[in-house]
């Protein structure tokens, strides 16, 4: 290199060092925001997002989050909620545990509330869960808008910002009764249920009470840990009272794999369930021939075609997506996730709503405006929310016929609960 050159490459050297030099200074008086417009002048800035969070166990109930996935893309699609995109943050409170559990959905909780400031959640699913979740956040004192896909008519007790979208089981209970006793002509029934689930629990109690009313009789009860494959006591239980029906209010696997095992061991009576039941993707799939359940009756608040035009572009909407039928768990997230949008655009418009650190509504004024709603149409139709919380709706009475849940009956619930069950408090 000869000393021209060297020159040269000296010259650049220094006017390269001064450019960098005011880039850092630059940098240094400018806003993170204005720098990257220097930097990159069509990027744009970033937008806000409403944050949800999401809890669903990925073995039990998934058409909940996929429900509530449907809804939350027709939001998006419509502007938002308050202009911004709706996010969710999806937590498991399974695991590998085989049944979700009251801890891991608590830690979800935490994780949702602590880490990620989500503005409301959507579950958990399961009432015992609920139940515990509820009083952790009430001794915590914290207020966050919470929607379940549980249907325990007792969630609500225990936490004083749960909204019950769904079928609450009370109403299920009394609704199965009369349709047993009534319809069916049922006066004896046996119960087998799974030992210390919420869910169970209470619509057991309200089943009770109100077939006995209604003067029918419970000849027999057994009771079963979740997990269990072999019901060969219980059902030498049950028989023994000679039942005209057996009610089960719980969930798969253990429900289809107990009747198959009843008719095996010569039970020829009927299967009566509530929305427990009402798992497409979870109930079918446990036996190899579900016709052996056929002529069996159990509730739930939807079911696809039997509805409003709204109900129905859901089910097309959701059988698209998924390519399976929704079910009352579907119906639920999607229902779920339209009302929260819909009390946040509503509480923010009341003067003094809004959280000056997100700009959203805080808890009691989301609440306030859920609560408020009056006739709303989803994936169901929703009259009003009573005093504990709970969804006032009408209810379907669905069968299975030819191995598949079949529409029966709609059935008006305006009858309310029976005045004998425990509602948890």
């Amino acid at each position: 290199m000869n000393a021209t050159t060297d020159r040269k490459f000296k010259s650049l050297r220094r006017i390269i060092t001064a450019t960098l030099t005011s880039l850092f200074l630059a940098a240094a008086f400018t806003s993170c925001d204005d720098l990257r417009s220097i930097l990159d002048p069509q990027e744009p800035a970033p937008v806000s997002t409403l944050k949800i969070g999401v809890i669903q166990p990925p073995q039990f109930y998934s058409s909940f989050a996929r429900g509530a996935e449907i809804a939350r893309m027709e939001i998006n699609a419509a502007g938002g909620v308050l202009g911004m995109p709706v996010e969710f943050v999806i937590r498991d409170n399974q695991g590998t545990d085989i049944f979700p559990t009251p801890e891991s959905t608590i830690y979800a909780a935490h994780d949702l509330v602590e880490n990620e400031n989500v503005v409301a959640i959507l579950g958990p699913i399961f009432s015992t869960n609920s139940v515990a979740l509820g009083a952790k956040l009430t001794e915590a004192g914290i207020d966050i808008p919470i929607l379940p896909g549980a249907t325990s008519a007792s969630v609500p007790h225990s936490y004083s910002h749960f909204v019950l979208a769904g079928a609450n089981n009370l109403h299920q209970a009394n609704v199965l009764a009369n349709f047993a006793l009534t319809e069916l002509g049922t006066r004896s029934v046996g119960i087998a249920l799974m030992a210390g689930d919420e869910y169970t629990r209470v619509t057991t109690e309200g089943f009770i009470s109100d077939f006995e009313a209604g003067g029918g009789e419970i000849v027999s009860v057994a009771t079963y840990e979740v997990g269990t494959t072999d019901f060969g006591p219980q059902i030498k239980v049950l028989m023994a009272g000679d039942p005209e029906a057996i009610f089960l209010p719980s969930f798969p696997p253990e429900v289809p794999n107990f009747i198959e095992q009843a008719i095996a061991m010569g039970y020829t009576g009927q299967f009566l369930g509530a929305d427990g039941w009402d798992d497409v993707a979870g109930f079918y799939s446990v036996l190899d021939d579900n016709t052996l359940m056929d002529g069996s009756y159990y509730i739930a608040n939807f079911f696809p075609g039997s509805g409003d035009p709204v109900a129905n572009a859901f089910a097309d909407a959701f059988m698209a997506a998924y390519n399976v039928l929704s079910d009352s768990s579907g119906a639920a997230g999607y229902d779920s996730m339209r009302l929260l949008a819909h009390a946040i655009e509503m509480a923010a418009g009341e003067m003094g709503g809004m959280d000056g650190e997100t700009m959203t509504p805080d808890a009691d004024a989301i609440l306030a405006a859920l609560l408020d709603v009056q006739n709303y149409q989803g994936a169901t139709m929703i009259s009003h929310f009573d005093e504990n919380r709970l969804a006032v709706k009408d209810y379907n009475i669905l069968t299975i016929q030819d191995g598949m849940p079949a529409f029966y009956k709609a059935w008006d619930s305006s009858g309310g609960m029976g005045d004998g069950a425990d509602q948890g408090e």
